[in-house]
């Protein structure tokens, strides 16, 4: 042991005997239901949020049982693709709302947020496809498929899982129930649109006989999009739709300043 004297950081680690940890996936059990129900109370964008701090809860947290979440702005920023004044607005929605209570810490470099969840059982919601009613949701989704597909395909994305017991065809899966289960602003158009993302990045597949959905788990990363998710994370790739808008007026600008000078 170092006296005290000498280096005043030195910091002790107690070794302890400990059960062997078990393999598989950090997952978080996922009630559909409640979670469906809180879309028309919150909003589809701060019922996200909450089930995004659970799964990060379910990472961080050291012991089993916590109820406690330490968790930066900026680690929510990246994987939502939203503003902090935005995730700000989110979180009073959320504490508003009774789900949830938070404080904010001030630091030397960032802010940190403490976060502890309310238990709170949310009323039903009809759909015309009944949610399971729980389900392990692999944590890493959080950060391999949100980030890559964004907030609203991968809630179409969690809808389709809920669905996938009973079958996705012409009489077991409605645009219309997806629309009004997420609130979608366009209606059944953009609830489409969402499908065919989904499709394009290989989580959703048309049944070769019924023409059904087949909702698929998501593929391992490859190296160029592990480079790009860091790149996002690192703050060197637009986070947010606003960035996306400016950089494009900002190219629009430039070509048409080449233009004129042509």
């Amino acid at each position: 042991m170092t006296h005290p004297s000498s280096d005043s950081t030195t910091r002790l680690h107690f070794l302890h005997p400990r059960p062997l940890a078990r393999d598989g996936l950090a997952s978080l059990p996922t009630d559909l239901r409640a979670f469906f129900a809180l879309i028309p109370r919150v909003g589809p964008k701060a019922a996200l949020l909450l089930l995004t701090l659970k799964a990060f809860r379910q990472r961080s947290a050291r012991e089993p049982h916590s109820t406690v979440g330490l968790v930066t702005l900026d680690e929510l920023r990246w994987v939502l693709r939203a503003s902090r004044r935005a995730l700000r607005w989110r979180l009073q929605r959320l504490s508003r709302h009774g789900f949830l209570v938070y404080q904010t810490q001030p630091g030397p470099r960032r802010e940190t947020i403490l976060i502890e969840f309310v238990p709170v059982s949310p009323p039903a919601v009809a759909l015309d496809a009944t949610p399971a009613p729980s389900l392990d949701l692999p944590t890493i989704y959080f950060l391999h498929v949100l980030p890559r597909i964004g907030p609203f395909p991968f809630l179409t994305y969690l809808y389709l899982l809920s669905c996938e017991p009973i079958p996705l065809g012409p009489a077991g899966f409605a645009l219309s129930g997806l629309a009004e289960s997420l609130l979608c602003f366009w209606g059944r158009p953009q609830a489409w649109v969402a499908i065919q993302w989904l499709r394009w990045f290989g989580l959703v597949a048309r049944h070769p006989r019924d023409g059904g959905l087949i909702v698929r788990d998501p593929k391992p990363l490859t190296r160029v999009q592990r480079w790009v998710l860091t790149q996002r994370e690192r703050g060197r790739w637009p986070r947010t739709r606003g960035h996306w808008v400016a950089g494009f007026v900002l190219l629009a600008a430039l070509w048409l300043v080449l233009v004129m000078l042509h």
